[in-house]
């Protein structure tokens, strides 16, 4: 890891319908940022549930077989009204992350 980072948590991505494992997320730093990352599986193109994490973060595959192919990251903020507005999760960061086989590109 660069100079001032540190391994602070992983988290996986996994696919609920073919349940396998796509990307990891490393925690490397606190900070107040929120970020929500979702996953789209090479196989079966069925979504990965939201994983929110707080912090600055590096995002792999563990698996060789995949490559990302595009992150499309958006600026989401909630509505006053909307009951996770009373809690920090005001504004975040929200990533999709499209993997593919590495042979398919």
């Amino acid at each position: 890891m660069p100079r001032g980072y540190e391994d602070l948590g992983e988290y996986e991505l996994n696919c609920p319908n073919c349940h396998i494992h796509i990307l990891s997320i490393i925690k490397a730093a606190e900070s107040s940022q929120i970020q929500k990352f979702q996953v789209i599986c090479p196989k079966c193109k069925d979504e990965s549930f939201i994983t929110t994490v707080t912090g600055e973060v590096y995002v792999g595959s563990t698996n060789e077989e995949f490559v990302i192919v595009d992150i499309t990251t958006s600026v989401v903020e909630s509505p006053s009204w909307y009951p996770g507005s009373l809690n920090e999760e005001k504004t975040y960061l929200k990533h999709k992350i499209e993997v593919s086989y590495e042979n398919s590109k």
